[in-house]
């Protein structure tokens, strides 16, 4: 008679213990680009922006609770490919490369996002710790994910600070024009309060 591996319990169904809800052959990977990939963690976190933010991402919120969340599931992403990575058996999974394209996204997503390096390696040597070990080249391609991640971040913050500084006209600074509007209108909201004021 079959049990369930966790209780015991002799109240199983092809896909479940009824009696603890342990679930039989459980993919906490699922399909390399299925509802529980990175990549759709990130259509369901981009859906949630105002159309501003995803037009623009250096207007995005990167401190606030959404992206926050966002992190976190990446990084309960990140984990479960990690440990796809620690089985040796996996080393010959249909999507093992699939898996670690997605893994190598994950770590430019979260360099992207100012998550510390010490944090994404934190989630590898934690598992070295429980006596689990890497390939050496597998090291080596997570290093050079994050090289590339920062490569990329800082880029991007090259390329806002050169739009800002970009002179229209070969003249006038765009930053100076953003203050000069913004002067602008808070000067003539003061003179409209003033006036209001004044004809009450």
């Amino acid at each position: 008679m079959k049990r369930c591996p966790k209780c015991s319990s002799v109240f199983i169904t092809e896909r479940e213990c009824e009696a603890c809800g342990f679930q039989f052959n459980y993919n906490p990977l699922g399909e390399p680009l299925g509802e529980k990939s990175f990549y759709s963690i990130r259509e369901s976190y981009w859906s949630q922006l105002s159309s501003l933010e995803r037009s623009n991402r250096a207007l995005e919120s990167k401190k606030g609770e959404k992206a926050k969340r966002y992190i976190s599931k990446v990084i309960l992403r990140y984990n479960d490919l990690l440990d796809f990575f620690y089985d040796t058996t996996n080393k010959d999974h249909a999507h093992h490369n699939l898996y670690f394209y997605e893994l190598k996204d994950i770590i430019l997503e979260l360099i992207s996002y100012d998550v510390p390096e010490k944090e994404i390696w934190s989630c590898v040597t934690k598992a070295e710790g429980e006596g689990l070990e890497f390939e050496l080249t597998f090291y080596q391609r997570i290093s050079e994910a994050i090289s590339e991640g920062k490569r990329d971040r800082n880029k991007t913050r090259v390329s806002l600070q050169s739009l800002l500084s970009y002179r229209l006209g070969g003249a006038v600074k765009i930053i100076n024009v953003f203050f000069f509007a913004l002067t602008a209108v808070a000067v003539i909201s003061g003179a409209l309060a003033v006036y209001r004021f004044l004809n009450l």
